[in-house]
């Protein structure tokens, strides 16, 4: 780059002549003349960005990049479910019908769980298309908000799968007790709610992406009180066991 080069010569005349006011001016116009240059180089950058970049920064990319994320996160949660097998010796067939019970239902909450995310992920692309969200909103916006809100609800989905996950896992091993999963199992359905409140905000209510959400929505719900009514049931259950003897 020419402007460089030109600083370059004047830096060396600075110290050539011990700093003398011209050849401080001339470091000055150099100077000035490569933030000129780097400045037209950025701005010709913005312009080859084109449609197809995503700043990695912008919150709207930021939410979905979270719920894409967490998506990944609850498939790899389903497969260290999957691997999870009843208890190698349960002391009754009952057990073992419900260990396997409770790791259907929990797989079920799972697969509902990451289709949710999957469809709150389209229903976001699809307000964008839409120009009901703006897609590079300005700090404090209500878009901006509301961005900053789905990522906050994608997180907490998250971390609700991951705690069921462990629950069923700490269950069928006999070191948890069936209220530590109905806990787990209703912060699931509690943090699947936020993220469809935090969906429905901007959603158009006739739009096929908000009817898949809603139906995911569903889906969860259904699957959650499934297993929290089953775990339910083992207690009464354990506590008969236990007066009939």
């Amino acid at each position: 780059m020419v402007q460089v080069r030109g600083l370059l010569v004047a830096l060396h005349t600075v110290l050539a002549r011990n700093a003398d006011p011209s050849s401080r001016q001339l470091l000055l116009d150099a100077s000035r003349a490569v933030a000129r240059a780097v400045k037209d180089l950025i701005g010709c950058s913005e312009l080859l960005k084109g449609d197809t970049w995503a700043d990695h920064s912008d919150p709207t990319v930021v939410a979905e990049n979270e719920l894409m994320g967490a998506a990944s996160s609850i498939e790899a949660a389903a497969v260290k479910l999957a691997e999870l097998r009843p208890r190698v010796q349960p002391k009754t067939d009952e057990n073992l019908a419900f260990d396997e019970q409770i790791l259907n239902a929990a797989k079920s909450i799972t697969a509902a769980v990451q289709t949710l995310v999957k469809a709150a992920s389209s229903a976001q692309r699809e307000l964008i298309a839409q120009g009901r969200l703006d897609s590079h909103p300005q700090q404090h916006s209500e878009d901006y908000q509301w961005s900053e809100g789905l990522i906050s609800a994608a997180r907490f989905v998250v971390a609700a799968v991951h705690q069921l996950c462990e629950a069923a896992n700490a269950l069928v091993q006999g070191q948890a007790s069936e209220e530590k999963l109905i806990s787990a199992a209703k912060q699931v359905a509690a943090s699947t709610a936020q993220l469809l409140v935090a969906c429905n905000v901007k959603a158009d209510m006739d739009s096929q992406a908000r009817r898949r959400l809603q139906a995911a929505g569903h889906a969860v719900k259904t699957a959650t009180e499934r297993l929290v009514s089953s775990a339910r049931q083992n207690v009464v259950e354990d506590e008969r066991n236990i007066l009939g003897h």
